[in-house]
């Protein structure tokens, strides 16, 4: 005689809690792209060479990065990607709009 069977299967709660997780860290990630849009961003690239614009977006896998007024030793772009790849540190210098945001 077969026993009853559960609705749920073994670790399927785990699974559900690793979903919730992932759930939330890319509506983070996506509410931390949309704060950023606008802002001024200092980059520094591989063979130390820095740049600095206003970003604007970034594709869906976070590979390449468009930004506005791009100055660069060698002049400035209206529009520029930066390669994730090419970047070692993105900063964002903080807006009057987002701190007011916090307070």
């Amino acid at each position: 005689m077969a026993s009853p069977r559960s609705s749920e299967c073994p670790g399927d709660e785990d699974a559900a809690e690793d979903q919730a997780r992932r759930t939330e860290s890319r509506a983070a990630a996506l509410r931390f792209w949309l704060r950023a849009q606008g802002a001024r961003a200092e980059v520094v690239c591989h063979g130390n060479t820095a740049v600095a614009g206003t970003f604007c977006a970034t594709d869906t896998a976070q590979e390449t990065f468009l930004l506005s007024e791009l100055e660069t030793p060698m002049g400035v772009y209206p529009d520029a990607y930066v390669r994730a790849s090419d970047v070692i540190c993105l900063d964002f210098a903080p807006s009057l709009a987002s701190a007011a945001e916090e307070s």
